[in-house]
């Protein structure tokens, strides 16, 4: 019986051209194994490290970096710079914050709307809790 050749891995990276023999699905695989990781952002980081890192760039299965990386940003809770899965933040504007002088919660927008009303408007609105 013929011993079995392995399959040449076709993924490679260079320093120029970046990722080359990355498919579709590769990155199919990926996205199911590796969900909370970003795979377009993780691969232009790793590739970023690896031009910073030049003399650790030089490997032969390519594969298992890609995979170790990903599972590396897997296990860390994933890519942070806002891939699908997460949920978008507030922006700052619409974020409420804890204001001590009208002793409730506040957007920016509120608060400063809060502060330039005239105090007969502040006691009015007080006294029917109506807010300014």
């Amino acid at each position: 019986m013929p011993k079995r050749q392995p399959q040449k891995d076709l993924i490679r990276w260079d320093s120029v051209e970046g990722w080359i023999g990355i498919t579709d699905a590769d990155r199919d695989a990926w996205l199911v194994a590796y969900p909370a990781a970003g795979t377009t952002v993780e691969l232009a980081k790793a590739s970023e490290w690896l031009r910073s890192n030049p003399t650790k760039a030089k490997r032969t299965n390519w594969r298992k970096f890609v995979t170790g990386w990903l599972s590396r940003c897997q296990d860390g809770g994933g890519t942070r710079t806002g891939g699908t899965q997460q949920a978008t933040p507030t922006p700052q504007a619409k974020r409420r914050y804890w204001r001590d002088q009208f002793a409730r919660n506040m957007t920016d927008e509120e608060f400063r709307l809060a502060k330039a009303a005239p105090p007969e408007v502040k006691s009015l609105a007080a006294a029917l809790e109506v807010p300014t």
